[in-house]
């Protein structure tokens, strides 16, 4: 009787056991195979607290030994990776933002043609500015001679508009917004 309560515990403890662990294993073997995570660690670090290999998404060729290439390949679906030549590499996100895919056509993303990891070109939307000189012709007078006043709003419309030196601190070399740097990783292997 005794062993046969050990035997119920045991068995009841293997059966627990396997159904915890049933719900850990992955489904199949692809199991988060082309995940992307971001992270402060650099890549020697960061492979060592992940489980599977992780390569940063920096425009590299994709091994064709990998299980992302073959999981792709098998699906028919290498074509959403650019190609040079014979390798089909990574997107390149370094110092780039990620914009989410439009998926059907619904998103904010004009270029619905757009393939997963392509890059697209800094833009600026066509726009005017109403730029004018409030001014009118008593003012003129009154604050400045009308050859010198008419001279200046000849001038004003032909210059390009430009700005120079900082406009509220934070004029620079490129329009951004506020951002954080962090490396980019995807996962090709389990």
């Amino acid at each position: 009787m005794k062993s046969s309560k050990i035997f119920s515990v045991a068995f009841m403890l293997f059966i627990s056991t396997f159904m915890f662990m049933s719900l850990r294993t992955p489904q199949n073997n692809n199991s988060h195979i082309g995940d992307v995570k971001y992270s402060i660690l650099p890549a020697d670090l960061f492979n060592e607290t992940q489980e599977g290999k992780w390569v940063l998404l920096d425009g590299k060729p994709l091994s064709n030994l990998s299980e992302l290439y073959e999981f792709l390949d098998g699906k028919m679906r290498l074509d959403i990776l650019k190609k040079e030549g014979d390798f089909y590499l990574l997107p390149d996100v370094r110092g780039r933002f990620v914009r989410s895919m439009n998926v059907n056509g619904q998103g904010d993303d004009p270029d619905t043609k757009r393939k997963v990891g392509s890059y697209q070109q800094d833009m600026f939307q066509t726009h005017t500015h109403a730029l004018g000189v409030g001014v009118s012709d008593k003012q003129a007078a009154s604050q400045l001679d009308r050859p010198r006043f008419a001279d200046f709003a000849q001038k004003f419309q032909r210059a390009p508009f430009q700005t120079k030196g900082a406009i509220n601190g934070h004029a620079g070399e490129e329009t951004r917004p506020k951002n954080i740097a962090l490396y980019t990783y995807i996962k090709i292997a389990n």
